[in-house]
């Protein structure tokens, strides 16, 4: 049976531009940040000014604080007192929840243990998640993992930089940098899934990107796109009305980890 299906959430770059929006909106949503434990962010307090800056950037208001990656791969003696200093703005009301990214189910557990061991709930796990780095939700032991915690599992670059879109980007030869040699690197060499996406969307009226999400809200993932033009927030929000069964996601699956290339994995990701 295939995970119930998770909504789709935006980057909080986009939402914290959304002072504009309707109070009841604004109020619905989930305004989240997250900090980078540079090599200088050292200590219990080693967060405290950058937290104050995003507080501020974002109006005032702060719902979610996220450690942007695991250091335990290579300094983990910085981790854990900065995780520390998030808990306490957690406890003294300053932060609404507390999340973590790019870490593994053995990492996760740890964490979520001593945090538990303060009385603070570790609500939410970010990783790098889509159709072209499928292995993060078809593995079945994080997904499991975050459900046996309560955890919340969100997927990261779902749309894989715009390679699983209906819209890539105005021609793969106008992509400059890092991203237009991925684009070249790895386009032709999709065109099966990218076939497979075109189909279902038909079957469901839909977009390709929209397929994209719902894959991972079918394996109980919350896909989390980088929103930055109205026809993409309106993809994003489409979306949401309709669900894939589990043949359309096995399909997907079976396509995806059949594919000779995959998106570069995130080099802090932790076991």
């Amino acid at each position: 049976m295939a995970p119930a299906a998770s909504p789709v959430a935006v980057s909080s770059c986009w939402v914290g531009s959304c002072r504009p929006c309707p109070p009841q909106l604004r109020n619905d949503l989930c305004v989240a940040t997250k900090l980078a434990p540079f090599p200088w962010r050292l200590g219990r307090r080693g967060y405290d000014r950058a937290l104050q800056a995003s507080r501020q950037r974002l109006g005032g208001r702060l719902d979610r604080v996220q450690l942007h990656w695991s250091t335990a791969r290579y300094a983990p003696w910085q981790e854990w007192p900065l995780l520390e200093g998030l808990a306490d703005g957690v406890i003294a009301g300053e932060v609404g929840s507390l999340g973590v990214s790019n870490m593994g189910p053995r990492r996760l557990r740890e964490v979520q243990r001593r945090l538990a061991e303060r009385g603070v709930r570790l609500v939410s796990l970010q990783v790098q998640a889509s159709l072209l780095a499928p292995e993060a939700v078809t593995g079945g032991e994080l997904v499991a993992c975050c459900r046996e915690l309560g955890v919340d599992l969100i997927a990261y670059s779902p749309l894989a930089l715009g390679l699983l879109c209906d819209r890539p980007g105005a021609g793969q030869g106008t992509l400059r940098g890092p991203r237009g040699l991925l684009f070249r690197r790895l386009r032709p060499r999709i065109e099966p899934l990218l076939a497979l996406m075109r189909d279902i969307a038909a079957e469901h009226g839909a977009k390709v990107s929209e397929v994209a999400l719902n894959w991972c809200r079918a394996h109980g993932a919350m896909p989390i796109p980088g929103l930055r033009t109205p026809w993409q927030a309106e993809a994003a929000a489409a979306a949401l009305a309709w669900q894939m069964d589990e043949q359309e996601r096995l399909a997907l699956d079976r396509q995806a980890l059949a594919l000779p290339v995959r998106m570069p994995a995130n080099p802090f990701l932790s076991d």
